[in-house]
C-alpha cells in the first residue's frame, strides 16, 4: 500500500504573477465558493488563470491568516476586493504530498512537524497548499512547508 504522505526536504516552490482573496476568520469552509469568485473576477478583468488553486497560510501576531491565490501568465492587474503579486520563488521549504481522502488531510501538518524536528528544520508556520487534483473525497495536495531561510 503507497503511503499518503511523502516528504522532502530542501523544495523549492515558484509562483507566476498571481492575484490572492482573503479568506475570512472561521470561513475555511467558503474556499470553493470564494475560489469560484476569484476565477471569475479575474476573467472578468481580461486575466486567463493559471495552474491549480494555491491556498496560503500565514502566521501573525493576531493569529493565522489565510488567502486563495490564482496564478496567472498575464501581468496582474488591480481587480477589486483582490490583491496581486508579481512572480515569486520560495526556496528551502519543506514538501509534502499528501494523497488521500479529504478527511485525513489533517494529519500532513504533523507529518512535517516530525519530519523538520527530527532534521532539526526550523519552520515559520507558513504554509502553501498546491491542490493537485481531487476526485470525489480523495485529494492530491502538495504543501510547501517556509523555513527562516526561505524569506532570507
Amino acid at each position: 500500500m503507497k503511503e499518503p504522505i511523502s516528504l522532502q526536504y530542501p523544495r523549492s516552490l515558484s509562483l507566476a504573477s498571481s492575484v490572492r482573496a482573503e479568506i475570512p476568520a472561521g470561513r475555511l469552509e467558503d474556499v470553493p465558493t470564494i475560489g469560484s469568485s476569484l476565477t471569475r473576477a479575474m476573467r472578468h478583468a481580461g486575466l486567463v488563470p493559471s495552474g491549480p488553486l494555491i491556498q496560503h497560510t500565514h502566521l501573525t501576531a493576531k493569529g493565522p491568516r489565510h488567502f486563495l491565490l490564482r496564478q496567472t501568465r498575464e501581468r496582474p492587474t488591480a481587480i477589486a476586493g483582490f490583491t496581486s503579486s508579481e512572480e515569486q520563488a520560495l526556496p528551502l521549504c519543506v514538501f509534502a504530498r499528501f494523497e488521500g481522502e479529504a478527511a485525513d488531510f489533517g494529519i500532513v501538518y504533523s507529518a512535517i512537524e516530525v519530519y523538520a524536528y527530527e532534521r532539526e528544520i526550523d519552520l515559520t508556520g507558513e504554509f502553501h497548499l498546491v491542490f493537485v487534483e481531487q476526485a470525489d473525497l480523495h485529494v492530491t495536495v502538495d504543501v510547501f512547508a517556509s523555513t527562516p531561510a526561505t524569506r532570507s
